[in-house]
Parts: C-alpha cells; sequence; structure tokens
C-alpha cells in the first residue's frame, strides 16, 4: 500500500490491529474488516503518508478500493469531527456546496470560490 501511494522510503516501526476478534464467527462468515494502527519513524514520515493518502483512490487497478488512510484521533477529537460532519451533511441537504472541514472548522473550499470568480 505505501509503495502505491509513493512513500517507499517510509518505516513502519509498528502495526497493531484495532478492535476485537468476532469469537462466535466461523472463518467461512464474512466479518467486518478491522483497522490497522500504523506507528512510523518520524512525524515526517507520517505525514508525508496522510498527505499521500488521496493517491490510494487513483490507482487504477482497484485494489486498494474500501481502504482509507486517517489520523488517529482523540475520543475529543472523534467527537467533535463527529459533529461538524453532521452539520455539514445538513448544510448540504439546505444546498451549500463546496464545503469542507478544515482546521476543526466548516469552511468553503477556496479553490473552487476563486476560481469561480476568476
Amino acid at each position: 500500500m505505501l509503495r502505491a501511494i509513493k512513500c517507499d522510503d517510509v518505516e513502519v516501526g509498528q502495526v497493531v490491529r484495532l478492535g476485537k476478534r468476532l469469537e462466535s464467527a466461523s472463518s467461512s462468515e464474512l466479518q467486518k474488516p478491522r483497522p490497522l494502527k500504523l506507528v512510523f519513524r518520524t512525524e515526517d514520515q507520517r505525514t508525508q503518508v496522510l498527505k499521500s493518502a488521496k493517491n490510494l483512490r487513483r490507482e487504477e487497478e482497484g485494489v486498494w478500493n474500501g481502504v482509507f488512510i486517517h489520523a488517529d484521533l482523540t475520543m475529543k477529537e472523534r467527537e467533535t469531527r463527529r459533529i461538524l460532519v453532521s452539520e455539514i451533511k445538513q448544510r448540504k441537504e439546505e444546498g451549500e456546496t463546496d464545503l469542507i472541514i478544515a482546521q476543526g472548522r466548516i469552511v468553503k473550499k477556496w479553490w473552487v470560490t476563486r476560481t469561480a470568480q476568476d
């Protein structure tokens, strides 16, 4: 996956499977996939992977469809993000467009606004 997003030089220090394994389900039944937590050697490598994560969707083969890379958030950050996401959904239903979450706030995409004015 790191090769697919052109992060070959990144060193992974630790890989941890998150969540509990379902004991009652047999191996033939489909189980909900559990996320992986990757711990990188440096903060710069972490930033590099997060910036390149969008390239995973651009893969032509489709091997990584349904795989997402997100920063690990605290419970408080997750709750704040959950509230912002629900607010964005509501505002989009009311007709607003080009909204994103940036630095803990809901803002209009500046590149869309700017190109429309040019």
